[in-house]
């Protein structure tokens, strides 16, 4: 029995001894196995690279200058993305500082890589309100990356921190194409239509869209200031609206291959279209409409018993009509369809030709145009256009577009600036196609065409372009493509049978230049019946009994179908009816 209970003592003390043995491997097993946090003390150099911006922003002139703000956070992430604290500005007021802090990690040792980002831990660039204070808050995310370069105790040393804009700054400066004033909207959206607009990262996914932009209270000027981010060759729609009387006016603006680089300041100002102060269909009118100063009416549809007079006696602002598919005479009515009303206002007019539709005025009275520029005046009447396309058609006696048949006063000037405009003068009287008609002998004011496609066909004794038996002021051809067409006794461009013009100026910038007169056919081209003439007038000059100013092309005063020009190539051709045909086209 003493020797068993040795033995059981002796198996017991064993067991003791393994078990403690068992007990202090576990404890250096987990011991091991325990990673402790630390928190360590960070100081970085920060400042801006070259052509990249830090945190707060002002302006300075053209000039975005950036500096660190009071109150601003650097938060700071290790390799793998999780934020581990945040630092702060030493010194603010300038674009360089140092930022200290503290972070909290574990595991950090020499050379690791830390990733320093402001102003927010996401980024998210919605809810912007157009000012320049709220991106430097908010929206003027920019990342630094350092490197770890000493450890000491719990002190931390990088290298400097350069940081980088994540977007774009861009002052965006909203203006009416049209009346070329100030869009005071209430918001404005960009849309990316390849979707490349970044509007949200977060934990590494990238969210798409359209980013809008809401103007604060009070705020009623036509600047917005946007961060964008992912604009590289994309094509952007810009969309904005201000509330007028009646309804709110929507403007658009596209424009295709635009970038905008990060870290970068950009200022656009953008001639935006739309603005219609009323849209109206002619179709559900009748009598007149009145287009007052400063105003913006667009017109749809088609009338006989309708006309538009453009200004008012009260302001002094231009007055602008949009034509959109119209077709108009004046068939029940006894008055011009398109009444440029300047003899009894103080304002300028703007025919806007909208882009792929096409506008028929036509004049069945006499003495009467189908667009006319009324006597007493000296306002400018502009037409202007792109793809857009007016067919004009005179009243006996009146032009297409222009002044008289009756009256006798001095009417206002005529600017062309562009689009596809047919104008035909009419099959009776001394009818041009663009200028001044006869019955009164009324005198126009200057004729000037910047661009567009032209084609003026005088009517019966009809000069194109100028003066039919009444007078008009100086021709100008600048640019565009011009076929001007005078029927029997009348310049293809200047003065018709007796008429009198000033002088003519054809510059080097044409695209072409085509002038005819005589017996050309142009009964034909205007539904005209009548005799062969004899080519008694010039092809641009004077008209058969008729006169005119100095005939000046490409620089050179006096010239005639013989000069020879620096600029421009001059062909002239003649058929077998005494057609003579001038075409003068830029080299």
């Amino acid at each position: 029995m003493k020797i068993k209970f040795k033995s059981n003592v002796y198996y017991a003390f064993l067991a003791i001894i393994s078990l403690c043995i068992s007990s202090c491997s576990e404890k250096e097993s987990i011991e091991n196995n325990i990673s402790y946090q630390s928190t360590y003390t960070i100081s970085v150099n920060a400042s801006k690279s070259m052509g990249s911006m830090t945190r707060a922003l002002s302006l300075d002139d053209k000039t975005l200058n950036t500096y660190w703000g009071d109150g601003e956070v650097v938060y700071v992430y290790n390799t793998e993305g999780t934020n581990i604290g945040t630092l702060t500005p030493n010194t603010t007021g300038s674009a360089s500082t140092v930022l200290t802090g503290t972070i909290t990690t574990t595991g950090l040792s020499v050379n690791n890589q830390l990733t320093l980002s402001f102003p927010r831990t996401t980024i998210n660039y919605s809810g912007q309100d157009g000012t320049l204070s709220s991106i430097a808050s908010k929206y003027d995310y920019a990342q630094a990356n350092v490197t770890i370069k000493s450890i000491n105790g719990n002190n931390i040393t990088t290298s400097d921190a350069n940081f980088e804009n994540q977007q774009a700054i861009v002052k965006f400066t909203l203006m009416d194409k049209v009346k070329r004033t100030a869009i005071t909207s209430e918001y404005f959206y960009i849309y990316d239509s390849e979707n490349h607009l970044v509007s949200s990262i977060s934990g590494g996914n990238i969210s798409y869209g359209g980013c809008t932009v809401y103007k604060p209270d009070g705020n009623n000027d036509n600047v917005y200031y946007v961060a964008l981010r992912g604009v590289t060759n994309s094509n952007l729609t810009f969309t904005s609206a201000m509330m007028n009387s009646q309804n709110y006016t929507h403007y658009t603006y596209t424009k295709e291959n635009i970038t905008f680089e990060p870290g970068k300041y950009y200022e656009v100002t953008m001639y935006m279209s739309g603005g219609y102060d009323a849209l109206i269909n002619l179709s559900q009118k009748s009598g007149e409409i009145n287009v007052p100063s400063g105003k913006h009416y667009k017109f749809t549809g088609s009338s006989d018993d309708c006309y538009i007079t453009m200004g008012s006696l009260i302001g002094n602002d231009p007055v602008y009509v949009t034509l959109s598919g119209v077709t108009m005479n004046n068939n029940n009515v006894s008055t011009t369809p398109i009444y440029f009303k300047a003899s009894n206002s103080n304002n300028d007019g703007v025919i806007l030709l909208e882009d792929g539709t096409t506008n028929t005025i036509t004049s069945s009275q006499y003495h009467i145009p189908a667009i006319y520029l009324p006597e007493n005046s000296t306002k400018t009447l502009t037409i202007d256009g792109n793809t857009g396309v007016l067919i004009a058609n005179g009243g006996g006696d009146a032009p297409a577009i222009g002044a008289g048949g009756s009256g006798s006063g001095t009417h206002g000037h005529l600017i062309i600036n562009g689009g596809v405009i047919n104008a035909t003068g009419s099959s009776s009287g001394t009818s041009p196609a663009i200028g001044a008609g006869s019955g009164g002998s009324p005198k126009m004011g200057n004729i000037t065409i910047n661009g567009g496609t032209i084609t003026a066909v005088g009517g019966r004794l009809g000069v194109g372009i100028g003066a039919g038996y009444g007078t008009c002021g100086n021709i100008t051809i600048n640019g565009g493509t011009i076929v001007a067409k005078g029927f029997s006794h009348c310049a293809g461009i200047g003065s018709g049978y007796g008429g009198t013009c000033g002088n003519i100026t054809i510059g080097s910038g044409i695209t072409s230049v085509t002038a005819s007169c005589g017996d050309t056919g142009l009964s034909e081209d205007a539904g005209i019946s009548a005799p062969d003439y004899p080519v008694d007038c010039d092809l641009i000059g004077c008209g058969y009994q008729a006169t005119c100013g100095t005939v000046t092309i490409d620089g050179v005063e006096n010239a005639t179908t013989s000069s020879v020009f620096t600029n421009l190539s001059s062909v002239v051709s003649t058929s077998a009816r005494t057609n003579d045909t001038w075409t003068l086209t830029h080299k």
